[in-house]
């Protein structure tokens, strides 16, 4: 029999960034809301960064039939500042976010998708780095381990994620990768980096071919060759992970997944290497370049 009572029960706390997500935030919302929680209590932390979608005013209509669920504005509407705006609101020292998404192994890991995390740990190293409209999750991942805290990542739980605008994503996450560096160089690896070179390298071989047009047969057509394989190879463990995912979950839409990891690839690529050429900080990008809310 559990003889605890309501006050007496630990609270978590969920903070979830929102702009424009009407099209799925009373879904989410739902699923949280549907959560067992025997052994804690459940609070929902919604930060909208002034959503012209009427995301706020579902988030308000369910926040009125459920007090679990609470609602801010987020004026600057940037991630960082939503993040830091749920963090200041926490009824309690657990807090879980959505903002981080990875693919990792069970186990201690440098970064976590979809943290629980402690209050206390985050206001030790500053919050949120506000200067960083995207990446905040590793930057703030690399400074809880370099004060000495440990990050573990479970699959007991399972969530969806729905990104806006799928190369828009990517080319913006590239662009930020290269000022996230420039911020904290520790909260990256070179694995944030392999689109960039997988970039430049299709652009190196592309321009050998293209040069091989002005070379005699059969020299022209053997500098084709490294774009070819190199694009080929690409395309070709592309098609092998759709074939496991098209059986796996018997669905054969997951056949165009060598293109989408192409697209996913080049786009991310691209972004880092416009940002290395214009030098990019966060105080001086254009208005473009920024206009994504998280």
């Amino acid at each position: 029999m559990n003889s605890q009572t309501d006050s007496e029960r630990p609270l978590v706390s969920v903070v979830l960034a929102t702009y424009n997500e009407a099209r799925v935030v009373e879904k989410c919302l739902a699923s949280l809301r549907r959560q067992e929680t025997p052994d804690f209590e459940l609070e929902i932390l919604v930060v909208d960064g002034k959503s012209t979608d009427g995301t706020k005013e579902i988030a308000d209509q369910i926040a009125a039939a459920d007090p679990r669920v609470r609602v801010f504005v987020n004026e600057k509407q940037r991630t960082p500042f939503a993040l830091n705006i749920g963090l200041r609101a926490l009824g309690h020292p657990f807090g879980s976010s959505r903002n981080s998404f990875r693919t990792q192994p069970e186990g201690e890991a440098e970064c976590i998708n979809f943290p629980i995390m402690l209050k206390a740990p985050l206001l030790e190293v500053g919050g949120f780095d506000e200067t960083l409209f995207r990446n905040q999750d590793l930057d703030m991942n690399q400074r809880l381990r370099a004060n000495g805290y440990k990050l573990y990542c479970t699959w007991k739980t399972q969530c969806y994620y729905f990104p806006k605008g799928f190369l828009n994503y990517a080319f913006r996450n590239g662009f930020w990768s290269c000022i996230s560096l420039k911020k904290n160089l520790g909260s990256f690896r070179v694995r944030h980096f392999v689109p960039l070179l997988f970039l430049l390298t299709l652009m190196f071989f592309l321009a050998l071919g293209l040069g091989g047009v002005f070379l005699p047969v059969p020299y022209g057509k053997l500098l084709s060759i490294p774009f070819a394989a190199v694009l080929g190879l690409h395309l070709s463990l592309g098609l092998l992970f759709g074939i496991q995912v098209a059986v796996r979950d018997k669905s054969p839409a997951a056949l165009f997944l060598p293109f989408a990891f192409l697209a996913l690839h080049l786009c991310y690529g691209t972004g880092t290497f416009l940002a290395l050429v214009m030098n990019a900080k966060p105080n001086s990008l254009p208005q473009v370049l920024v206009a994504a809310r998280g």
